[in-house]
């Protein structure tokens, strides 16, 4: 037991480079999907124009910033 150091199969153990590449992309999926069922909430409340159209103006300065 005391030969075997290594926790992880190397297989499976990914350098901190790709882990953030992963995670990144992983995260960007995710709040994309949520801002993508959060406007078409808005666009069928045809009351709530509006606000559809400020939210796309603040995501729009929002992604102008980055």
């Amino acid at each position: 037991m005391g030969e075997n150091k290594e926790l992880t199969p190397s297989k499976y153990d990914m350098n901190a480079k790709w882990d953030a590449c992963i995670d990144l992309t992983l995260r960007r999926f995710v709040y994309s999907s949520l801002a993508g069922a959060f406007v078409v909430s808005m666009l069928f409340c045809t009351r709530q124009r509006w606000l559809l159209q400020l939210y796309m103006r603040l995501l729009y300065i929002h992604s102008c910033r980055c």
